[in-house]
């Protein structure tokens, strides 16, 4: 059998056609950035082309390598996680001081003469608690906190409730856990009411936020900003209940943490390397018997996990696991990223939900999740097992965690290695 052998930028525009190997890269957890190949001064890509090959194809038995410039990692790190849109990415790869090897028939560029520009997105990790109180996104710049106004006040009040304090010391903690020297609290309205109720509501809750924060940060030198924007900003829709619920927030913002270390790397990179078993659970799609087995989740970095996950149709009929590329809605973000999107984990211990992280594409037009392109992986055959992957969001320092899988039931104590 003859395979296509195209690996491909998901994310770029304005590659060249022939660019065979676009979609390799490293994912950097430290920095909190995918580093995709470098792009030449004519726009196309520091990596493998199709003339460098008699035909694009990869014939059985007969392996075919690739090269791909991609800038250095954060930090002087010693390892690195490889990233390709097909398969789990290769985690502790070692990085060597070596020069290397060309591929048969190929010419890798001089760096230091090739006029190459670095290209990378940013990672977006997603985060909720399990009580609808709070929603996280962190990318490589900014830790964004959505607190849910629905939690902290009263129906169109800007005192405190009882419950709020839990949830703003919570959030206070994150503040002191970071190196931000400010903090902006920006107050938002659903579309219910008009403005002059809303703008004003949403100025007056942002500054009781501001006020508490600024008396529960225990680190000095941190100052806080707070606007309201009555429902001039919503994150989701209006027209749904649940929409208007999330666009009632005050979003606390500050700058990321700086560049965290970077695992050592291992002696044997590997998608996956486990000396005990994920889990596994069942469930009927279309009247056809399916099965879910869980790897330990892998540590890529602090914050950062790769699930490896088989799905197996145990009947007798072709069926099409339709529901693995809906995005969870209680976590944050916009829909319609596409992959195997459909997975979480939860974190007992801090009642927190955690999902898959995505990527914006250049110019931040298009968000892209790092997992298994669901398009190739849904439609299983009688008695089929498929391998998913996704890169995921993970609590801190976990040593098991609940994970679920589209509508399989959540496996409990999946170790995190």
């Amino acid at each position: 059998m003859y395979v296509w052998h195209h690996v491909e930028d998901r994310m770029a525009s304005g590659r060249d056609k022939d660019d065979m190997a676009s979609g390799l890269g490293i994912i950097d957890a430290a920095a909190g950035r995918l580093l995709m190949p470098s792009t030449t001064p004519d726009g196309g890509c520091a990596c493998t082309v199709e003339d460098d090959f008699e035909r694009p194809w990869l014939e059985p038995g007969k392996p075919r390598t690739f090269f791909a410039l991609v800038p250095a990692p954060s930090g002087g790190a010693t390892s690195a996680t490889v990233y390709t849109p097909f398969a789990p990415p290769f985690v502790n790869v070692p990085i060597s001081d070596e020069p290397p090897q060309p591929p048969p028939n190929q010419q890798i560029p001089d760096p230091a003469t090739a006029q190459l520009t670095p290209l990378s997105y940013p990672v977006e990790l997603p985060s909720a608690s399990l009580d609808n109180s709070m929603e996280t996104t962190t990318d490589d710049r900014r830790v964004r906190i959505n607190l849910s106004s629905d939690v902290l006040f009263k129906v169109n009040k800007a005192d405190l409730s009882a419950g709020a304090r839990h949830v703003l010391e919570r959030t206070a903690g994150q503040i002191d856990e970071s190196d931000a020297a400010e903090v902006a609290i920006d107050g938002h309205a659903d579309s219910t009411g008009t403005d002059a109720i809303n703008q004003p509501l949403s100025e007056r809750r942002a500054d009781t936020v501001r006020k508490d924060l600024a008396s529960l940060v225990t680190r000095e030198g941190v100052t806080f900003r707070a606007r309201g924007h009555g429902s001039a900003q919503p994150l989701y829709s209006n027209a749904d209940a649940d929409g208007r619920r999330k666009n009632r927030r005050v979003t606390v913002s500050f700058d990321r943490p700086g560049t965290l270390p970077a695992p050592s790397p291992s002696s044997t990179p590997s998608p996956v390397e486990s000396g005990r078993p994920g889990g596994s659970s069942s469930t009927n799609v279309k009247g056809q018997p399916f099965t879910v087995e869980v790897d330990p989740i892998r540590v890529i970095g602090e914050g950062i996990g790769l699930m490896v996950f088989r799905t197996t149709n145990n009947g007798i009929k072709e069926t099409w696991l339709h529901d693995l590329s809906d995005r969870p809605t209680a976590l944050p973000g916009r829909g319609g990223i596409g992959g195997a999107t459909n997975v979480d984990v939860v974190d007992p211990r801090g009642k927190t939900l955690h999902g898959a992280a995505v990527v914006y594409g250049r110019q931040g037009s298009r968000l892209y999740c790092l997992c298994t392109p669901t398009k190739y992986k849904s439609d299983h055959l009688a008695q089929e097992t498929k391998e998913h992957w996704a890169v995921i969001s993970l609590p801190r320092d976990p040593s098991s965690v609940r994970v679920r899988v589209a509508e399989f039931p959540p496996l409990a104590d999946v170790p995190v290695i």
